[in-house]
């Protein structure tokens, strides 16, 4: 066995072995400590700008005799940062991740989000703060859907300080990745594989209890999950070190003996169906089950992958198929050892995990196993008479989409050279002479991605699919023939000057130089990273394979180049136009996708025949952002373990911390542009938002270069004002930051930009409430914050903003400023000073009197149970949203930590009754919630509104909740000792890497908290905590009976999906409601009442008062502009329930709410 290539940055120890049954191990130690870097050659300035894989550390092949395993290897080791040049492979996504911390920084803020890979989505999907289910770019079935953010979750936060001279901890883990997916499962069962998925984890026989390893996981602040992809199928999990042996003999009987009952198929069902309606609205996941239903019949990537409960279990009712025995013979046939990798990663030694290993895991039996795909495959997966045509796909969002698909034969084998990604940077790049350059010249495009998404389904064992996608303007839309002209042009231009070796040398040298630097991720993602590369590459190339390039190998690029050709290219347009055309009249069958199918016109074809590139186009330039030097500085000034305040004027205040842990040559560098002129209008809120996209639009050409370097870069607006974030190698990090100063100091826009971004700012307000989740999050906020004004209020004001109020807005900005900053890493203080002083002198700024510097204030929900109900925008979204929130008041970190503790105990109880047990939805999830200071905590749902009411939902929900304040009664001082060892664990385990350090750090300076020991204060009080004072806690804030409790203060967001359980139990807020009694909780889910509004007449209502006013013209009018649009004003309409229930108040109008409500003071958190 060939040696194992490692990167020198890495201290952890490995040792592969491979089992008598067949199975596949990798050991990962990390029990030894992080010593400080010595200044060896290759750090120096003058070392060679490539490290090359010679030099690179090589573990040594140390075989041992352990009765079981046929080789072993001890090795050192490796992290992923991907490539830059992941960039471009992955779509882009713009993210509005809106969390209640007092956090208006970066990554944690209550507005947006922009960097160079989000800010104009092709999709316009993103995720959000309330649940990962959000992520629409979810690709396949059983995509991980693990609840919310670090900062919201009952999980410590990567905002949060570490303790002081306190041993740090870190989680063990292990993933198992089967080399069986969704390709391999039976035409008439389609689904089957990820079903099978969710089975295996309903308990074994050694283990039979279903839900034994969550609540064991749980009560040992660890996690569990698993995907079903294309060709393989990962489990993963993680623990506390000391509870991995019982962990993972847990884990591995469930591929020893799993039960497989026939009575838990039915609830399982459930939740594969709720999970199947949680992606029906998702733009991406129809793109590729539409692209997928035009492959060869025969072909596995024509199949319905998601399952629902049609596919696997009324066709094979129909069909006479026993689901049942199905399932365990596609497990039988399938799970066998040798098709199973496995990675584990702890503090034990080697020889400890060996032994671990070894006995836990040679359990699982031999099976007849063949991971080869069966039947027919044809030579291509897609038939060329129907693969290249044009088709026009009516999306649910607002975009408008041009998407060019090929199909390569697979390239799995070529990772040695990966020629996509060098087509991938040479298309995608947007300096000058770029495609994207090109159409922005022209008005014709405001973002383009190429490549190949990295998936199961664009990059497989049969084929490897390259795309290119660009999110059109309007103009665009008129101009595709153009466009399309424009893309074919540039690749014939690409194919005829060949592969240039120093481009391809510099991709190689970004991903060295990442590789070479490399910082750890958690060891949950890295495990399950690892095993999945077990199944694609030789042991040697475990750990780079994925992200290192490693022969130039013209040929075969060329090769791959020669076949992007018109007549091969599968044409999609993806465009809301065409929901008032009419003409997408076919639908595929399971996500319902409305399509139309043309012949390419001829003037296009001919067109291409004979292309001549324009002279405009040239390949990408010498990169000058890849970095060169790599030495770590001294620093004589500041020696401290945590952020110092090095300076402070009227202007500015700067705080500094020099990288003594990490010993990488990057650094982190944020500065928070702080302005009252956000909170005074949404006029504002919307040129603030404006103001970013043109930003990155302006200097995309310039700045592209450097995230192809590995540079990373952000703009966030919030409601106090601006962040600049700019994170990676300290040499470059300066000039790209002053790129964006310049920018901003003299900022200018064109009208024809300022009237492209503008439309598409429109559509994103618009596609931000469209989706259930977000809307909640909006109208919770709009609840609670002081000011915060939501999608629904900035799409209406922005058709009113001009260039001139943009430009009178920016002026007023600048001239309002305080800047606060941090620099952390391998840079010293009189440089982070520097820096500070460049953004003062660059904008110009004047002192800021304190008294202008915003305080977010949140109001004060009065006792007792409030709700607000409104009806969805989304006509197609089946999926109710239910966000119980619980206001406790101001916190401090003691109030806190007695949240979060509470959360822990309730995650397990919560997942297990709600979504196990109960069936409610896919998505249940419990959090505490830091709201600006004010501590509280909530419960969510998501659930289909076919089959639940929100009443119904609600009482569930508070029946739980009664359910566990009689646990928390009876807590036992065993239980509670070991759930606050657990969590004082969490927050013991060390930052990974500089950036999440940082980003924890920034967290305590935008909260103006300034509490970077929080972490050593939280365990502190941890400790010193007694049952009897949490249980007393509990009994307030939880309980027995909620009908009873005059104290609670909570308040309810409900987002009525549409479906006819959940329509027929609301009305209009404010018309006649049936009576019923009030003394009672009503059941309203088994009441004959859910059916006193039919549900025609519920739709027929709504469609006339709700979710827009007239417009001021008809779409008729306009003929098939989309324009028209713009002039709907959209309104929430608020529902209440049917019959009168309890002690309930509906919310009917925000505003007159608010106005009745006292307002907190400004919290800060200082004990």
């Amino acid at each position: 066995m060939e040696d194992i290539i490692t990167s020198l940055n890495d201290t952890r120890s490995y040792r592969v072995i491979t089992l008598a049954n067949g199975l596949t191990a990798l050991l990962i130690s990390d029990h030894k400590v992080r010593a400080p870097s010595s200044r060896h050659s290759s750090s120096s300035p003058n070392s060679s700008q490539r490290v090359s894989h010679e030099q690179l550390s090589v573990a040594e092949e140390t075989p041992k005799d352990n009765g079981c395993a046929v080789s072993c290897l001890p090795l050192p080791p490796k992290i992923s940062i991907a490539s830059s040049i992941a960039n471009y492979i992955t779509e882009r996504k713009y993210e509005d991740v809106s969390h209640d911390n007092k956090s208006l920084g970066p990554d944690v803020s209550a507005g947006r989000s922009y960097s160079p890979d989000s800010l104009l989505p092709l999709s316009d999907e993103g995720s959000s703060d309330e649940s990962a289910s959000d992520d629409e770019d979810a690709s396949g079935p059983g995509s991980e859907m693990e609840g919310n953010s670090d900062t919201e979750s009952g999980h410590p936060s990567q905002s949060e300080s570490k303790p002081l001279n306190t041993k740090k901890d870190k989680m063990a883990a292990a993933a198992l990745c089967v080399g069986v997916g969704s390709f391999h499962e039976p035409k008439h069962l389609q689904g089957l594989a990820h079903f099978l998925e969710h089975m295996v984890f309903m308990g074994s026989e050694k283990y039979p209890r279903e839900n034994y390893f969550d609540a064991f996981l749980n009560k040992y602040g660890g996690s569990d999950n698993a995907y079903t992809e294309c060709e393989k199928t990962v489990y993963k999990m993680e623990v506390h070190q000391k509870h991995l042996g019982r962990a993972l003999d847990i884990f591995a009987n469930f591929f020893v003996a799993p039960l497989i009952k026939e009575e838990s198929m039915e609830r399982e069902l459930q939740a594969i169906d709720n999970e199947f309606q949680l992606v029906l609205p998702s733009d991406s996941c129809r793109h590729q089950q539409l692209l997928g239903s035009i492959a060869h019949e025969a072909h596995p990537m024509r199949k319905f992958m998601w399952g629902n409960t049609k596919s696997l279990k009324e066709v094979p009712l129909i069909e006479g198929v026993d689901a049942h025995a199905a399932l365990r013979s596609f497990f039988e046939e399938n799970y066998s050892p040798e098709l199973m990798t496995l990675a584990v990663q702890s503090k034990h030694s080697l020889d400890d995990l060996e032994q671990m290993v070894s006995k836990i895991f040679s359990a699982i039996p031999k099976r007849t196993a063949t991971s080869k795909l069966t039947g027919f495959l044809p030579h291509e997966p897609f038939p060329l008479e129907q693969f290249t045509k044009l088709y026009k796909v009516q999306p649910v969002k607002k975009v408008n989409n041009l998407s060019v698909t090929w199909a390569l034969p697979s390239l799995l084998h070529e990772y040695m050279t990966k020629p996509l990604e060098y087509i991938s940077y040479v298309v995608g790049h947007e300096g000058a002479g770029s495609i994207l350059a090109y159409l922005r010249e022209k008005s014709w495009a405001l973002s383009l991605v190429a490549g190949n998404e990295g998936t199961g389904f664009h990059h497989n064992s049969t084929c490897s699919l390259f795309n290119v996608t660009i999110s059109l303007t309007e103009d665009g839309l008129k101009h595709i023939g153009e466009v399309l002209t424009a893309v074919f042009g540039f690749l014939a231009m690409v194919q005829r000057k060949g592969p240039i070796e120093s481009i391809f040398n510099e991709i190689r040298t970004v991903s060295d130089n990442n590789f070479r630097w490399c910082e750890e991720e958690s060891p949950l993602d890295y495990v399950e990273r690892l095993c999945s590369n077990m199944q694609l590459y030789p042991p040697e190339h475990y750990l780079l394979g994925e992200t290192c390039l490693f022969e130039y190998d013209p040929a075969i690029i060329q090769n791959c180049l020669d076949m992007l050709v018109p007549q091969k290219a599968n044409i999609m347009i993806i465009s809301c136009r065409y929901q008032k055309q009419g003409i997408c009249t076919l639908k595929e069958p399971y996500l319902e996708t409305q399509y139309c199918v043309q012949d390419i016109p001829q003037e296009w074809t001919s067109a291409w025949a004979n292309l001549t590139p324009d002279p405009y186009f040239d390949v990408p330039q010498p990169n000058k952002y890849i970095a060169t030097d790599f030495s770590l500085k001294e620093e004589a000034d500041y020696q401290s373990e945590l952020p110092v305040q090095v300076r402070e004027t009227g202007c500015y205040r700067l705080w500094y911390k020099k990288d003594t842990k990490f010993n990488v040559p990057k650094a982190c560098i944020y500065f928070q542009l702080i302005s009252p002129v956000m909170y005074m209008s949404p006029e504002n809120a919307v040129l603030m938002d404006l103001l970013g996209d043109i930003l990155l639009q302006n200097m995309s050409e310039e700045t592209n270069a450097a995230v192809c370097a590995s540079l990373d870069f952000s703009i966030s607006v919030h409601e106090n004002g601006l962040t600049i974030r700019v994170i990676g190698f300290n040499e470059k990090l300066p000039v790209l930051f002053d790129v964006i100063l310049h920018h901003l100091a003299n900022f200018e826009v064109k009208q024809e930009l300022f009237d492209n971004l503008k439309k598409h700012l429109h559509k994103r307000y618009y596609n931000d409430f469209m989706k259930p989740s977000r809307l909640s999050t909006d109208t919770r906020f709009s609840i609670l914050h002081q000011c915060h004004w939501s999608h629904i209020e900035k799409r209406t004001i922005i058709k009113d903003v001009t260039v001139s109020s943009l430009l009178s807005f920016v002026k007023l900005f600048k001239n309002h400023l305080f800047v606060e900053g941090l620099v952390h890493g391998n840079m010293t203080s009189s440089e982070a000073i520097s820096l500070a002083e460049l953004v003062v002198n660059k904008l110009d700024c004047k002192p800021l009197p304190s008294c202008m510097i915003p305080e977010a204030r949140v109001m004060k929900i009065p006792h007792g149970n409030y709700y607000c109900r409104v009806a969805s925008f989304n006509l197609e979204d089946p999926n109710s949203v239910i966000v119980n929130y619980y206001q406790l008041g101001p916190g401090d970190v003691s109030r806190h930590v007695l949240v979060e503790l509470m959360i822990n105990f309730m995650e397990e109880p919560c997942f297990d009754t709600l979504r196990t047990k109960s069936q409610l939805g896919y998505d249940v999830n419990c959090s505490n919630r830091n709201t600006n200071g004010i501590a509280g905590f909530t419960v969510s749902v998501s659930c289909s509104a076919e089959k639940f009411t929100c009443t119904y939902v609600d009482q569930q929900i508070e029946a739980f909740l009664c359910m566990f304040a009689k646990k928390m009664t009876e807590l036992t001082q065993e239980e509670f000792s070991t759930q606050v060892s657990s969590l004082v664990k969490q927050k013991n385990c060390s930052d990974l890497y500089l950036q999440e350090e940082s980003d924890r750090h920034w967290q305590e300076i935008v909260s103006f908290d300034y509490l970077f020991d929080r972490l050593h204060r939280e365990i502190e009080f941890l400790k010193n905590l007694s049952l009897d004072k949490f249980k007393n806690f509990c009994k307030i804030l939880l309980p027995l009976d909620h009908r009873a409790e005059p104290l609670r203060r909570k308040l309810s967001i409900q987002i009525v999906g549409y479906g006819e359980a959940a329509i027929a139990e609301s009305k209009p807020f404010g018309s006649l409601s049936l009576e019923a009694s009030s003394s009672t909780s009503v059941d309203v889910q088994d009441s004959s009442v859910n059916r006193a509004l039919s549900f025609e007449r519920c739709i027929e209502h709504m469609h006339h008062v709700h979710p827009w006013k007239q417009p001021k013209q008809s779409p008729e009018q306009n003929g098939n502009d989309d324009s028209s649009s713009e002039d709907i004003t959209y309104l929430l309409q608020f529902l209440e329930s049917a019959v009168k229930i309890g002690d309930s108040t509906f919310i009917g109008d925000v505003t007159l709410f608010k106005r009745q409500l006292p307002v907190y003071p400004f919290v800060r958190v200082d004990s």
